[in-house]
């Protein structure tokens, strides 16, 4: 009995001196080993981990600070704390030139220096963030600019770039950011952009990332409404080489995205690559027909939501075998639409 006692004992402190072995081993890890486990973290367990020791702090940070703006919900304190810390990054110059123009910086801003490189650990940006950022929209203009400088000057790659929901009025000059030095080398690895937007520079923002992004592989559009628009972007869906992806939508609360024959024209340059297609919001009465989506073969996603006038022009595909089709989708759409996949 004195033996099994002293064993059921010393069961805590055994179990107490692997914990604490697990402890530094973990601790110990190399960085590529930590930035492997942690990728699996959620945001709590994150900012938890910063707190464990300088080496598991360098590893979490970037993770952090690679989509700041996706946890923050709209304008909100934790979206100008964002900001805040980038606007720390700025070179001397950027602050003088915004200080200059009526910007008030926070004196935290320009005394004390960011402790990590923030800009450089950026991957996925939503610009309606920066924009909507401030009050005024001439200190939108100043800041936003300031910061999409910084960005492309000091981001090595971005991942996913979205410059949607920006509103017709934005006077917010993006082509010339995008058609920079710096943009040749940050934007060349995107993986997925959006433009879902009123802003009227579409056409000059589609022909400008044709030049500089030929990997997409996600391509989400939508407000493509005048002649020249709908050019540039079957120009940009023309320039990519991998393109999985597509997604033509809308805001049906005001109208409806009008499909034209040359977009579908430029969707079956991709038919090797593309796997997905949403249509979302769209009207289809000036597309004589679907035909040129019927060399996609490699199609496991379709889907129509909400769309018009699709009726015949159906006619085509229905009689395509699609050997990796997993999801065909109507939604809302006229019964028509449907009856032409089942009787072809």
């Amino acid at each position: 009995m004195g033996a099994t006692f002293s064993s059921t004992k010393q069961k805590p402190v055994d179990f107490e001196r692997h914990l604490l072995g697990y402890k530094t081993a973990a601790t110990s890890l190399p960085p590529e080993c930590l930035r492997e486990v942690f990728e699996y973290l959620d945001k709590g367990s994150l900012y938890s981990s910063l707190l464990v020791n300088r080496s598991w702090c360098k590893v979490v940070v970037p993770l952090l600070w690679r989509s700041p703006f996706r946890t923050a919900n709209g304008p909100s304190l934790e979206t100008a704390k964002i900001i805040q810390t980038y606007i720390t990054c700025l070179c001397e110059k950027s602050k003088a030139y915004l200080i200059s123009n009526g910007v008030i910086l926070s004196p935290l801003t320009t005394k004390n220096p960011a402790i990590f490189d923030y800009p450089s650990f950026l991957r996925e940006l939503k610009f309606v963030e920066l924009y909507n950022a401030q009050q005024s929209t001439f200190l939108r203009i100043l800041i936003a600019e300031q910061l999409f400088k910084l960005f492309m000057n000091r981001c090595p790659t971005f991942e996913i770039l979205s410059l949607s929901d920006l509103s017709h009025e934005a006077p917010m000059p993006l082509v010339p950011l995008l058609t920079g030095t710096e943009a040749d080398t940050c934007l060349i690895g995107l993986k997925a952009f959006h433009c879902v937007s009123k802003h009227g520079g579409k056409r000059d923002i589609f022909r400008a990332m044709s030049q500089v992004s030929e990997i997409l592989e996600t391509m989400w559009v939508g407000g493509v409404e005048q002649e020249m628009e709908v050019k540039a972007l079957s120009i940009f869906i023309r320039a990519q080489k991998r393109l999985k992806a597509f997604k033509y939508s809308w805001d049906y609360q005001t109208r409806l995205q009008i499909i034209l024959i040359e977009t579908l024209e430029a969707l079956k340059t991709q038919a090797n690559s593309l796997t997905t297609l949403h249509f979302e919001y769209c009207n289809f009465a000036h597309c004589d027909s679907l035909e040129p989506l019927a060399t996609c073969v490699n199609l496991e996603i379709i889907q129509f939501i909400q769309c018009i006038y699709l009726a015949e022009k159906m006619r085509p595909l229905a009689k395509v075998f699609f050997p990796r089709l997993k999801t065909l989708g109507f939604y809302c759409n006229f019964l028509d639409s449907a009856r032409y996949w089942i009787d072809p």
